[in-house]
């Protein structure tokens, strides 16, 4: 450690204000602001769609439909606009179209001009109503 730098005791930064560790954002912003991504990682074939939880700063989802000639990528574009309120022409994959981890594209204006926390906020509520 350098000589000048303070730091503090492990012990006073506990006794202060309990703070929840905040989940990693699966919701990234370009730099105009205009468009959002979204890392997701899909399990294709469950019984029905369903948001299961924020791992390693990726949304997962079930989604009901089979991994077939794109029904599993139809079927997840209309549940995340369905589940976060957002409107399905909004919502495109930009990668990961035949495979499990995707980014999707929402048109932040198309969807009544959302901003990256509000999104990170529908996908906490979506998933504490899960």
């Amino acid at each position: 450690m350098r000589a000048g730098k303070k730091v503090a005791p492990a012990a006073a930064s506990a006794a202060a204000a309990p703070v929840a560790a905040a989940a990693p954002s699966c919701v990234r912003a370009d730099k105009n602001g205009r468009l959002l991504h979204l890392a997701i990682c899909v399990k294709p074939g469950a019984a029905q769609s369903s948001l299961t939880g924020l791992v390693g700063g990726e949304l997962h989802v079930r989604v009901a439909a089979p991994p077939v000639d794109g029904a599993a990528n139809a079927a997840l574009l209309s549940f995340l606009a369905e589940s976060l309120s957002l409107r399905k022409g909004a919502l495109s994959i930009a990668r990961g179209a035949s495979g499990r981890n995707k980014s999707v594209t929402i048109d932040s204006e198309a969807s009544g001009k959302i901003s990256q926390q509000e999104l990170q906020q529908r996908i906490e509520q979506a998933l504490e109503g899960k």
